[in-house]
């Protein structure tokens, strides 16, 4: 059976506000919002297979110590009782759109090994010039959360993400391929 916000059961409701909630303890004031994109705003999300789709705005530039408790908290919640993908934007990188976006923070469970690795050995959690900084997904993921998404916590969608050109939503579904 697949789920929408409105009908996923308590269990998933309940982890997202809980997880809603620290995020916003972890950036204080630097918060503008939450919003759900992907299988669970849409209508597909299956509990046995989904991962939930998040994105999260800033009014500015992530602190070291915002990047520790974040990926501390990704490491903890992610795959229990669902896979967690988050990316965390400022309000600078949307108004300054370009393609591949820039972003803040990104968390999948395909970074799980790095994120634990950089706690292992105490490293740096902002990453340097020679990491990657940008993400060609983000272009879909916006236009996604602008046609479908979910605003559950802050500022309206259609005050805080810009339209997507074409062209950039294009080169995200097909890199995507």
């Amino acid at each position: 059976m697949s789920y929408k916000w409105k009908t996923c059961p308590l269990e998933i409701k309940l982890f997202v506000e809980e997880f809603k909630n620290s995020i916003k303890n972890i950036l204080n004031d630097n918060y503008v919002g939450f919003y759900l994109h992907g299988s669970l705003a849409m209508g597909g999300y299956s509990p046995s297979r989904s991962d939930l789709d998040i994105l999260v705005v800033t009014y500015t530039t992530l602190t070291e110590e915002n990047h520790r408790c974040l990926a501390r908290l990704l490491i903890e919640k992610s795959n229990k009782p669902t896979p967690i993908e988050i990316s965390i934007l400022s309000v600078h990188q949307l108004n300054q759109w370009r393609h591949p976006s820039p972003f803040e923070f990104h968390y999948s469970e395909d970074w799980r090994g790095e994120f634990e690795s950089m706690f292992l050995n105490n490293n740096s959690f902002i990453p340097s010039n020679e990491k990657v900084t940008t993400d060609p997904d983000l272009s879909a993921h916006i236009t996604v959360t602008i046609h479908r998404g979910v605003c559950l916590d802050g500022e309206p969608i259609e005050d805080v993400f810009p339209i997507i050109p074409e062209r950039d939503y294009i080169s995200a579904i097909m890199g995507g391929l």
